[in-house]
């Protein structure tokens, strides 16, 4: 017992600079984890972006951004945090006639800590390790607005002998005029996390949103530069401001950046973006002053439309 009291204690420490939710009281914050580069380098301002404009990973800020996806799409990505912590996951979503479909899996753990028992023997165990499994659907009406739901799964282990799980959902709408959209999302609704006896909150977040494109077509290599606008209130937190802008040159060259306002989420934020065809790399930095970097990588593959119909 003593052994997992200095566990949980250093795992305390170990995710303050990783999370930037310190402030909050509820568990499971690893379901506010991104599994967008893009999104993540645009300050996460993301509610009212679709899929088909910032990829699949849109799902994770509002569940009706697949409502527009116009062919099936495959999201790979990896992110290194601050310390030993690793968050990786994969998505795939597929639009129909009756709308999109899209599940993902997700993994993030925290590295090994050394425990040290009565006897001075020492051995290494993992501090924590957090599962996501998460199914979507979306659907639009009359491709002008759309709705959407995410259904999530979360199991945790802390130090390889506490274990917990929950169960989560999200519901969302978006609104696409023209070159402007709106969207709006609740997520992590359900129940909380129980380790030991001690059942808290998940960390439930409201957004709300609004983005717009503009084309610059008469010029010699066609270009569009997409800004977006997030209000954000998490459980027990203040209402945050995200903002975030991306230029896209010759759709082949993107480079982003984006704030997260009222909040210590870090000094810098920059992206990149590099599309060839049907694949997309997409990368995030971000910098914490003297601290080591956050870095984010993702591969998409966006299969054809046509194929997606057959």
């Amino acid at each position: 017992m003593r052994e997992i009291s200095r566990a949980l204690f250093s795992i305390f420490f170990l995710s303050i600079p990783s999370l930037s939710h310190s402030a909050s009281t509820s568990s499971g914050l690893v379901l506010l984890k991104s599994p967008s580069a893009v999104a993540k380098s645009m300050g996460e301002a993301f509610s009212s972006i679709s899929a088909e404009e910032g990829g699949i990973g849109a799902l994770h800020y509002n569940p009706a951004s697949t409502a527009y996806l116009k062919g099936s799409e495959l999201l790979l990505m990896g992110r290194n945090g601050i310390s030993d912590d690793t968050f990786s996951g994969v998505v795939f979503g597929r639009p129909s006639r009756l709308g999109t479909f899209t599940g993902g899996f997700s993994y993030y753990s925290v590295g090994n800590i050394d425990l040290v028992d009565s006897a001075g023997r020492a051995r290494s165990v993992r501090a924590e390790e957090d599962y996501i499994a998460n199914l979507n659907y979306g659907k639009s009406v009359g491709g002008v607005l759309g709705f959407g739901v995410n259904v999530k799964y979360l199991s945790s282990k802390l130090v390889e002998s506490v274990s917990a799980s929950a169960y989560a959902c999200d519901v969302g709408g978006q609104i696409k005029l023209n070159r402007m959209s709106m969207g709006f999302s609740v997520q992590n609704i359900g129940s909380g996390l129980k380790y030991s006896g001690t059942q808290e909150p998940l960390p439930m977040t409201m957004r709300w949103g609004i983005s717009h494109r503009f084309d610059f077509k008469k010029a010699e290599f066609p270009s569009k530069l997409l800004w977006s606008f997030d209000l954000v209130k998490e459980r027990d937190l203040g209402l945050k401001k995200f903002m975030g802008v991306e230029y896209l040159f010759n759709n082949m060259v993107a480079i982003r950046s984006g704030n997260q306002f009222d909040q210590d989420a870090g000094d810098f934020k920059i992206g990149f973006g590099f599309i060839m065809g049907q694949i997309r790399l997409d990368y995030d930095h971000l910098n914490i002053g003297s601290l080591n970097g956050v870095h984010t990588l993702s591969l998409t593959y966006r299969f054809s439309a046509k194929s997606s119909e057959k």
